[in-house]
């Protein structure tokens, strides 16, 4: 242990400046007894865990890896609670809550309370991400226990904080002061006046969310004295921030600027620039909501500039964090531990339901196709050009049906007879994977049926339109949800900058085809590790939405292509990931039955922004 804490003094600096080289530090590693790598490791790994949890992953594993050798059960146990952690940082949180439960477990098995406590104290905090309240609380009350236990003052502070959180999420607002309260308490038995500060800014949220602003301004200015107090420009910061956004929703624009001008001066001087592109884009609001449109674009231009530096910046940091992944020998997998018998179980589940919703198919197919048929027949006296897109409509059905439902009904019969023939042999993982790649088939053919169905109900007018009042943000990011797991796969970053008070009025059913649709394919046609922005921009009476991808771009002629029935879409551009283009057909189609437009802007290469318009509530 003596020699581990005097390397940790001689390369001090070595690991500031290395600590994007994993090669370096495995290097130093090895220089080290063998019982000594663990704790090594798992110290890397902990000043990793901010900067880089990529490489926090690797060496969470390396001190696993040491901890088994010498059968040394507390130090897998923070082995595994540093991997978890890392997976929670890199927003894996099922990965992270796998780790966290084994950590969990062997600390309860050694007696480690302490251990215990701060397992569930991350527990709880993937939970929250989930928006699992009920479990995440009860973790955050288990864990306070345990460190009322063992006399960790700290610990009680963070769990009380984290609970707090919780509350606010949930709109329990009594609670929620209570556990800020209860931190603030165990903050000054520490004489952590940081965190007393940090505390006191959570209380002015709570306050202002109660909408008790004259509360909520008083602590602030209490948090704001103790952080000018203790030189913390960056707390400092962040609650001039914070107080210009209620002066603002106060409607008091002198207050709310002198706050947020304070709030660039300190956060340019602690490097914040996060909290720089906030503050620029409030004045930008304020200035706009004053009418004083020369200052709003130049606060506007401010914001646009440190943003597109940011986004740079994160790239570039995204394909460091890359180049580790892919450089390492050791990918990241993990595998779903199930017992065989349910797995049988719900693989012989999986493959009743398929077999059901493909005689579904089939007959939603017959169907549709005697529906085409039937409408052919009852048009073909109608004049010529009317024919022709009939007969347009009938190519894009059958081609449809040839091209995007023959993969996937030959992936069903394919996986079928493979489960038939092989059911007694077959591996855990090659169970898992036939099942998944069933369920994606599945969802590719019942997204494909809803297009197909709404459209055709457009073209015979038995679809009814009901405008109501709707929240923009919410239909944006409720669709959003429905693609994690898409845009998470190919590395996609989604950013969205939409007003969370925004109200539009229109057809919900409208709305969600239309959003489904156009995300859909921003995430079809961008390329791994690409970026999606989603915005909305108020132009009169309405809402422009543009959604707007990094991806394979389109040509001008391409482009007047795309709404149009009569020509065949699926040519057109250079991805893999091709489609029948039915369904910005759709989109175009429901937006001008609502008195809205659609159109596309895009070059090769470079990327695509699909915009739209829907009216303001």
């Amino acid at each position: 242990m003596k020699g581990i804490i005097i390397l940790y003094f001689l390369f001090g600096c070595y690991f500031r400046l290395f600590s994007g080289n994993t090669d370096s530090l495995f290097v130093l590693a090895d220089k080290l007894p063998e019982k000594e790598k663990c704790k090594f490791h798992l110290a890397i790994g902990n000043q990793m865990l901010n900067s880089s949890p990529t490489q926090s992953v690797i060496h969470a594993k390396e001190a696993l890896k040491f901890a088994l050798k010498f059968k040394n059960k507390k130090e897998e146990a923070d082995a595994l609670r540093l991997l978890g952690a890392s997976y929670f940082m890199k927003s894996n949180y099922d990965t992270a809550l796998f780790y966290l439960y084994k950590s969990l477990r062997l600390s309860e098995k050694q007696g480690e309370f302490k251990d215990k406590a701060s397992a569930l104290l991350n527990i709880g905090a993937a939970h929250t991400k989930l928006k699992k309240w009920d479990v995440a609380q009860g973790n955050y009350n288990e864990a306070i226990l345990l460190f009322e236990k063992v006399g960790d003052i700290l610990g009680i502070s963070r769990a009380q904080n984290n609970l707090g959180w919780i509350y606010l999420e949930q709109n329990k607002y009594d609670k929620a002061l209570e556990s800020f309260f209860q931190s603030i308490d165990a903050k000054k038995k520490l004489n952590d006046q940081k965190g007393i500060a940090h505390s006191l800014g959570n209380i002015a949220i709570v306050y202002s969310r109660k909408n008790e602003y004259q509360n909520a301004i008083k602590y602030y200015n209490q948090s704001i004295k103790i952080t000018e107090k203790e030189n913390d420009l960056a707390g400092t910061a962040t609650n001039y921030e914070a107080l210009g956004q209620l002066y603002f929703k106060m409607k008091n624009y002198k207050l709310a600027e002198d706050a947020y001008k304070k709030s660039i001066i300190l956060a340019k001087k602690s490097l914040l620039r996060n909290l720089i592109r906030a503050n620029y884009r409030n004045l930008y609001l304020l200035k706009k909501q004053q009418s004083q449109l020369e200052d709003a674009l130049s606060f506007y231009e401010k914001y646009i500039e440190i943003k597109d530096s940011i986004s740079n910046e994160q790239a570039l940091k995204q394909i460091s964090e890359l180049q580790v992944q892919y450089g390492t020998e050791k990918k990241e997998k993990e595998i779903i531990i199930l017992k065989n018998e349910k797995i049988i179980q719900a693989l012989e589940m999986s493959k009743q339901k398929n077999i059901k919703n493909l005689i579904l198919i089939i007959l939603l197919l017959i169907a549709i196709s005697s529906f085409i048929l039937y409408s052919r027949y009852l048009l073909k006296r109608q004049s010529e050009t009317r024919l022709k897109l009939l007969n347009a409509q009938k190519d894009k059905f059958f081609s449809i049906i040839a091209h995007d439902l023959k993969g996937p009904f030959g992936a069903f019969l394919n996986i079928s007879e493979t489960i038939s023939t092989h059911f007694n042999t077959l591996e855990k993982e090659d169970i898992y994977t036939l099942s998944k790649l069933s369920y994606d088939s599945a969802i590719h053919v019942q997204n494909l049926l809803h297009n197909l169905l709404q459209w055709a109900m457009t073209q015979t007018n038995s679809l009814n339109f009901y405008p109501e009042s709707l929240n923009l943000s919410f239909i944006i990011h409720a669709n959003l949800s429905l693609f994690n797991a898409s845009a998470l796969e190919k590395k996609i970053i989604v950013n969205t900058d939409i007003n969370k008070t925004a109200l539009v009025h229109a057809d919900k059913n409208v709305a969600n085809t239309v959003m489904r649709n156009l995300i859909n394919n921003a995430i079809k046609f961008t390329e791994e590790s690409g970026t999606i922005n989603i915005y909305a921009v108020s132009q009169g009476d309405k809402f422009v939405i543009t959604v707007e991808d990094t991806g394979i771009g389109i040509s001008k002629s391409d482009i007047e292509k795309l709404f149009r029935i009569d020509i065949e879409n699926s040519s057109i551009g250079v991805s893999k990931e091709k489609g029948t283009g039915l369904g910005l057909i759709l989109c175009k189609e429901f937006l001008e039955k609502n008195g809205e437009k659609i159109w596309v802007e895009s070059e090769e290469g470079k990327g695509t922004k699909v915009i739209f318009t829907l009216k303001k509530a």
